[in-house]
């Protein structure tokens, strides 16, 4: 339950879990899948106590693409952080299949919408071949802080690591 609230509260559930260890330093985060129990119908069980989960480090939240790569997936196969610190973000295999299985199917009735949709395709590829000959990248636009540090006037002390990402998330759905 206490991680439920905080994906609520925080909009985490498609941040990497090894992001949110490093932030949290809690290491026990569990997909969506892993929790049915705590999806119950609504006046099916008592209130519940729960902890909040507490940060130990922050950054600002983002409000820009991090990566300049969109990925709109029905089984999560990228993270969308919420987050603007620098991390180190790894493409996993699941990501290249996924993107080498699908297709931009525009259609062409038209001469311009061919042309946009080879145009969407060359980008696909050329996007492709140079993540998988760099599959990891250095993303983010703000450093982290500790929390323990922080006064009213001041953000706390800069954390000096970057953390790196797990590949696993709250909605994927394949076993890692």
């Amino acid at each position: 339950l206490s991680q439920i609230i905080f994906h609520s509260i925080w909009g985490t559930y498609s941040e990497d879990f090894g992001i949110l260890a490093f932030a949290t330093g809690n290491k026990s985060w569990k997909k969506r899948n892993e929790m049915d129990d705590a999806f119950e119908k609504m006046g099916s069980q008592d209130a519940r106590n729960f902890r909040l989960i507490p940060f130990v480090k922050y950054s600002k939240l983002t409000s820009a693409n991090q990566t300049g790569l969109l990925s709109v997936t029905s089984s999560q196969v990228t993270t969308r952080s919420p987050f603007s610190g620098h991390s180190r973000y790894s493409f996993g295999e699941e990501f290249f299949q996924y993107m080498e299985a699908t297709h931009n199917n525009i259609g062409a009735a038209k001469k311009d919408i061919e042309t946009l949709s080879n145009i969407l395709q060359a980008t696909k590829v050329s996007l492709l071949e140079g993540l998988k000959a760099n599959p990891t990248q250095e993303r983010g636009t703000t450093d982290w802080h500790e929390i323990s540090s922080m006064t009213k006037t001041s953000y706390g002390n800069k954390v000096n690591e970057t953390p790196s990402t797990s590949g696993v998330y709250f909605l994927q759905s394949t076993a890692k």
